[in-house]
């Protein structure tokens, strides 16, 4: 076996990494730690790591990331990963700067300074960043911009504001108009958030799927809505902008106006909130339905809880004595000693958890410190022998207590990491809360499981989410066409036995009700687009709504869901290396060490791709994807998704009013 230093001096990978992959080849291999050599040059930069004597997975020596190594599969993907690997030498911060330090003679021969584009381009920056306006009053600033090019004449802070709020108007009313034309229906969410002084802070967020089928989650509101405690209005009348924030309020009339000016209502076909959603704010959005596009019923919106929202609360708010000891005492074993220290920040920087920060999550604090322990307890066992401390060595219990409390935070971080994903789309969210649902049940056998996590409350609040979510995250899943019904079948059957039969007939049950009201609409779409083609401009308007009932009569029971069983009935789509869902996860002893590896799923296949590419051989069964698979399953921004605040919010503890920290938060969402 090689010794730390070797394996680092060798691989430039994370040794943890490097150890977990070693480990699983020697147990697989008789403990020669022989495999069969692989012919391919791209394995120089990967460590193959097998299982039942054939290679499963690869681990890229650069940036540690794990792609599937099957045989079927060939290599491609990993010469693929290379070009782009921000590990890779050349790829670092130092070959970047080398080689933007090369300066192309074509592109200066050619270049024209323009003062204008300039200034759109700060001010850009300025909103990308939510820097404030006043930063082009900074000496230092100035200094930085005249460095780099002598004839730009700084503007004012006024001219920035003005190019800010033009920019504002001008990305509102194309998305506006983007979000007004949708092809398919749109979800908006409802984050909540809360200040120093308590004010309340709403987030609406709209979500849908373009013509294009690029997924669109973008801010359209971000403003304070009061605050409930009365002591705390002392406090925030020394805010600016102190009477506006008063009349904004978080009223029903206030929110359904939001609804109007974004003239969403029509295409509105659900809501996804934090809190329960107010029946006043609901009733009154469903009053103005069309009813033309909808999941439930005619004139009824869809109403999804935030998953992120019950993940959190899983954990409880009191976290147990064993815990906060194993914490404490790990902390100072970690950091007893100059050396101690400088691996333990070693630890800290290898991660491959979001860094916590001070407005974190407490679950969350607890969780990141206690992977820390186990993975430094891993990298270094030698360590009480190279460095020795005065003190004993936390106990092997405490040890136990924080792989127990990793065991079930892993999933519940992978969980709120897929579905806070601005990209992904609603078929992902099934797998990571099923993972997360066999963890909790397996971790209720456990012993001594009782003084770590309260297992029988989070299995009975996370059943009674589950029964609420089912439904819409299968029917998501069968319209991913690696999956379709069988997969959701088979999990049904291992999980539920004979009681499988009543969940599988309820989601076929909802995908013929979604097929046949969905082909309807697609009919009548496609009858009126040829009757507009066809005939007089004046009589092709009550010609199409006739022959269109007609059409339907006609048609009733001939074919009806041929497409449907066609899609049902059919091939499941492979990936190039022939893997499906639920095969190209990492075996959870390999990936104990690493958070967000214990699950990973393929992200090469682009599902909203997939749709676009086979609409018009499925284009009833694509009008339910675009609507199901936009559904948004938190209200939660992925920024913010481990934190009790989100930042952003704290724009408004600044000297901005509020209607200028609103928009500036709005349009970074939009450019971004």
């Amino acid at each position: 076996r090689a010794t730390m230093n070797e394996i680092q001096d060798e691989s430039a990978v994370d040794p943890v990494i490097l150890i977990n992959s070693l480990s699983i080849d020697d147990a697989n291999n008789g403990g020669t730690g022989k495999r069969r050599k692989s012919k391919s040059k791209v394995w120089e930069d990967f460590i193959p790591v097998s299982s039942g004597g054939k290679i499963q997975s690869a681990i890229c020596k650069h940036c540690g990331k794990r792609l599937s190594g099957r045989s079927s599969g060939g290599t491609s993907h990993l010469g693929r990963h290379l070009k782009i690997c921000p590990g890779r030498p050349g790829k670092t911060m130092e070959g970047q700067k080398n080689s933007s330090s090369q300066t192309n003679p074509s592109v200066m021969e050619n270049w024209e300074f323009d003062q204008e584009k300039s200034v759109e381009d700060l001010t850009s920056l300025i909103i990308s960043n939510l820097c404030p306006f006043s930063i082009v009053k900074s000496t230092s600033f100035m200094q930085f911009v005249a460095s780099i090019n002598p004839t730009f004449n700084m503007v004012s802070q006024a001219t920035i504001e003005e190019k800010f709020i033009a920019i504002f108007y001008k990305e509102k009313l194309k998305l506006k108009e983007k979000v007004t034309n949708a092809s398919g229906g749109v979800f908006l969410s409802v984050g909540i958030w809360g200040l120093v002084f308590s004010p309340t802070v709403r987030c609406f967020t709209v979500h849908f799927i373009d013509e294009n089928w690029k997924m669109n989650r973008r801010i359209i509101s971000y403003r304070c809505a009061g605050t409930e405690n009365d002591e705390d209005h002392y406090y925030i009348s020394m805010f600016p902008d102190w009477q506006s924030f008063c009349n904004l309020g978080d009223s029903d009339k206030t929110k359904l106006q939001i609804v109007k000016d974004w003239g969403i209502q029509q295409n509105l076909l659900g809501v996804t909130s934090q809190v329960p959603v107010d029946n006043g704010f609901i009733s009154g959005i469903e009053a103005s339905l069309s009813g033309s596009k909808y999941l439930l019923s005619k004139f009824k919106l869809l109403t999804v809880p935030c998953f992120v929202d019950a993940l959190d609360r899983l954990f409880g708010f009191e976290t147990k004595k064993i815990i906060q000891e194993t914490s404490r005492s790990y902390f100072c074993y970690m950091t007893g000693s100059s050396v101690r220290k400088q691996k333990y920040n070693q630890i800290i920087s290898s991660m491959h958890l979001k860094h916590p920060s001070f407005g974190s999550k407490q679950w969350y604090l607890t969780f990141y410190l206690l992977e820390v322990i186990l993975k430094f307890c891993k990298a270094f066992p030698d360590i009480d022998i190279t460095d020795p401390l005065r003190y004993n060595k936390p106990t092997y219990d405490q040890l136990e207590a924080a792989e127990a409390f990793c065991k079930i935070g892993r999933p519940i971080y992978h969980a709120i990491k897929v579905i806070c994903s601005h990209h992904n789309a609603s078929n992902t969210y099934f797998d990571p809360l099923w993972r997360l649902r066999i963890v909790l049940q397996e971790s209720s056998n456990k012993p001594n499981i009782k003084e770590v996590h309260d297992v029988k409350n989070m299995n009975r609040d996370f059943k009674k989410h589950w029964d609420k979510w089912y439904l819409w995250l299968s029917v998501a899943v069968v319209l991913d066409p690696r999956h379709k019904i069988r997969f959701v079948e088979l999990r049904f059957l291992q999980a539920f036995g004979t009681s499988a039969k009543m969940y599988i007939s309820e989601v076929r049950g909802k995908i013929c009700e979604l097929f046949t009201s969905y082909s309807c609409h697609t009919r009548q779409k496609s009858i009126l687009a040829r009757t507009n083609s066809e005939l007089p401009r004046e009589v092709s308007d009550s010609y199409s709504l006739r022959d269109t009932n007609q059409n339907y009569n006609e048609l009733s029971g001939q074919g009806k869901f041929k497409e449907l069983n066609d899609y049902l009935g059919g091939e499941l789509h492979l990936q190039n290396h022939g893997e499906c869902f639920g095969e190209t996860f990492a075996p959870a002893n390999d990936a104990a060490f690493h958070g967000e590896q214990v699950y990973r799923q393929n992200d090469d296949f682009d599902i909203l791709k997939w749709w676009k590419d086979n609409e018009s051989t499925y284009p009833t069964l694509a009008a339910i994807a675009r609507d199901v698979l936009a559904i948004p399953g938190s209200a939660v921004p992925s920024e913010a998704a481990f934190d009790d605040a989100d930042e952003r919010a704290r724009l408004f503890e600044t000297e901005l009013s509020l209607q200028t920290a609103e928009a500036l938060i709005c349009t970074q969402s939009w450019i971004s």
